[in-house]
């Protein structure tokens, strides 16, 4: 059974409330417009969604932006744990307490360890460019684009990412 379909059954089987619950079944990826109209009628919003941290990051600032409650659930192999937000000004989220270093993994450890955020963009620069000898020193907005579209990590894409990574290689003067 798909995570939304359990989700759902759960809440209308164990809460107190008298409540509509909708699952949702979409491609939070193609279909963020609907996500957001849909957010827009709610009065909760039940995270779901499995494409990584910058899409939780979206949810979360939705949410916010529209004082909604966030309820995030998340499994591990040996554990399934649940968060709740108010959505309300001055209440914390769940990146509230976090720093865009920890959130989107730019940590010293995160960048340099095996398997890491340096390793991953050296083999997709390898992996795309195989006849670029570039140093990741030396990577243009165009590759670093084609890598945060397509790390597992980060999946983000379209929208205006190339202008945002081309103003943030300006300020960092990359």
């Amino acid at each position: 059974q798909r995570k939304v379909d359990v989700a759902a059954r759960m809440l209308r089987d164990h809460h107190s409330l008298c409540s509509h619950v909708e699952a949702v079944h979409c491609d939070a990826i193609l279909e963020w417009p609907r996500i957001v109209a849909m957010a827009k009628r709610a009065t909760v919003v039940f995270n779901a969604i499995d494409v990584g941290v910058m899409w939780d990051f979206c949810v979360n600032s939705l949410c916010k932006e529209l004082g909604l409650p966030l309820v995030c659930g998340q499994s591990f192999a040996w554990k399934f744990m649940t968060e709740m937000y108010t959505g309300q000004v001055g209440e914390l989220c769940a990146f509230c307490r976090e720093s865009t270093t920890s959130v989107f993994g730019a940590s010293s450890s995160a960048i340099n360890r095996k398997g890491g955020i340096l390793e991953r963009l050296q083999a997709f620069i390898a992996t795309t460019h195989s006849s670029c000898q570039d140093s990741t020193a030396e990577i243009g907005v165009d590759k670093l684009v084609g890598f945060l579209e397509n790390d597992r990590q980060f999946r983000c894409g379209g929208g205006d990412l190339r202008a945002i990574v081309a103003s943030a290689m300006v300020r960092t003067t990359l």
